[in-house]
């Protein structure tokens, strides 16, 4: 009995001693400092997760740059040329002397019909008939596919990337709190130009935006480190300058700030129109 005992014993300062080997662990990972790195360019999202020397890409996904890369460079298909095999055509059979062309071309074949039973219409050879089992393929095709959600969140930064930051920032003052001065941002660059259908609206607009980011970029320094390399926000009256757009910056903190954060904001932001807009 004492010979069990002892062995349940060791077993248990085992599994302990494993236990406190994983919190240390655990704690050790989110006290470290991770870092994140967003580029928006050309309509283009990326972005990649930091961890010391370690870079991890997160969005988009290597599968799905990789099959975008293979559906851009698709070979097409070659025209037959003098050298390459093509089927020949098969020459007409002469006519004979004193006979007509229709006899030379052979006698004409008369379309067959095959009986259909009381009440239906007769069908020709070669139709086929409708298979009433069958499902509608145009139909099931037409349906529009709900967007999931990762594609529904990307659709409404993409639609308005300064708006749904903007909108953003504001509830993670709100939820973050203190937590937020262990947050430092780094090479913030922002180059934005504001665009609408005649030149008084896009004027307006302008004053609008300028305002609004002023103090938006006031406040955030006031509860996080803030370091901008480039911060330009300009009209854009002809609509030409859109493709120069672009948005880029690194965050740094702590996976315990991210955590309690993130729990704080996610019930906010899954009711929130504007970030998480419904399908």
């Amino acid at each position: 009995m004492s010979a069990v005992l002892a062995v349940v014993l060791t077993v248990l300062k085992i599994l302990g001693i494993v236990l406190a080997v994983i919190l240390v662990l655990v704690a050790v990972v989110l006290v470290l400092p991770v870092g994140l790195s967003l580029r928006y360019e050309g309509k283009t999202l990326e972005l990649r997760l930091r961890a010391g020397p370690v870079r991890i890409l997160l969005y988009p996904r290597p599968s799905q740059s990789a099959a975008q890369a293979r559906q851009g460079t698709a070979p097409e298909a070659a025209p037959a040329g003098p050298g390459r095999d093509s089927p020949k055509p098969a020459a007409p059979r002469c006519a004979r002397a004193g006979e007509s062309a229709a006899q030379a071309a052979g006698p004409a074949v008369p379309k067959a019909s095959v009986a259909a039973p009381a009440g239906q219409p007769e069908k020709k050879a070669g139709e086929k008939s409708p298979n009433p089992k069958s499902p509608d393929k145009k139909k099931a095709s037409a349906r529009p596919e709900k967007p999931g959600l990762v594609e529904r969140v990307l659709g409404a930064f993409r639609s308005n990337p300064v708006e749904f930051l903007s909108h953003l920032f504001s509830l993670v003052m709100a939820a973050g709190g203190w937590l937020l001065h262990g947050v430092r941002i780094t090479r913030l660059r922002v180059l934005w130009t504001v665009t609408r259908e005649d030149a008084s609206d896009t004027a307006m607009t302008y004053g609008r935006a300028v305002a609004a980011l002023n103090t938006a970029l006031a406040v955030a320094r006031d509860h996080m480190k803030i370091e901008s390399e480039e911060l330009r926000l300009e009209p854009d009256f002809t609509g030409e300058r859109a493709a120069q757009r672009r948005i880029s910056f690194e965050l740094f903190t702590r996976p315990v700030i991210v955590l309690v954060i993130g729990v704080r904001l996610l019930r906010r932001f899954l009711h929130d129109p504007v970030l998480f807009p419904k399908a």
